[in-house]
């Protein structure tokens, strides 16, 4: 988890807001689909 979260982080801040948003919302789901199994 740690290195997701450093890629993540990196990613978010090389890209604008529009792009975090949708990154973090698809970060977001992925993480959900991946809990409800």
């Amino acid at each position: 988890m740690s290195t997701l979260a450093m890629t993540t982080s990196l990613a978010i801040t090389k890209t604008n807001k529009v792009e975090k948003t949708l990154m973090l919302v698809m970060i977001y789901e992925m993480v959900n689909s991946l809990f409800r199994w």
